[in-house]
């Protein structure tokens, strides 16, 4: 259903897993644990359901006309590409009322490792700063597309679109 479908003109690739796959390349079911988390500290969560987000689906729908996988490096021709349509995110982001610690600009990454090991780790927190903001606009705000086949879970896409 997400694969035939088409946010304002972008039909998106999308990479499908499963519990097996995910026990056999990470040891966990991250959403397992996070679900877990959520119970022991007394937060309500659908029984034997599996939720979950796709960052690219996100940026396509909540941003018409930002390329929704631009800030991967693995997706485009080098990391200055990368950077650029990362901080356009994060400019859309605030833009669109979003507040708190957003991840660190690419520029102002430091640490451990590569600049493009460094630029990965930003990556994946951009990538849970918008899934957080599907969960947001799904459970808070009740404005979001649904897409499952009723019996093993659901993506969850944010409906509000800010330019």
């Amino acid at each position: 259903m997400l694969m035939g479908h088409s946010f304002h003109g972008t039909h998106l690739k999308m990479f499908a897993t499963s519990r097996e796959f995910m026990l056999r390349r990470y040891g966990i079911v991250r959403g397992e644990e996070l679900a877990e988390t959520f119970r022991r500290r007394g937060i309500a969560v659908y029984p034997r359901t599996l939720s979950e987000t796709y960052p690219a689906g996100i940026i396509a729908n909540m941003f018409p006309g930002t390329p929704p996988s631009a800030h991967k490096i693995r997706t485009v021709a080098g990391m200055d590409s990368a950077v650029a349509a990362s901080r356009r995110i994060l400019s859309l982001l605030r833009q669109s009322g979003i507040q708190g610690d957003l991840p660190a600009p690419p520029d102002m990454i430091s640490g451990q490792g590569s600049r493009r090991e460094r630029y990965k780790r930003f990556e994946d927190s951009l990538d849970a700063v918008l899934c957080a903001v599907a969960a947001l606009y799904h459970g808070e705000y009740g404005s979001s597309m649904v897409f499952s086949d009723g019996e093993n879970g659901y993506t969850v896409i944010p409906e509000p679109r800010f330019t």
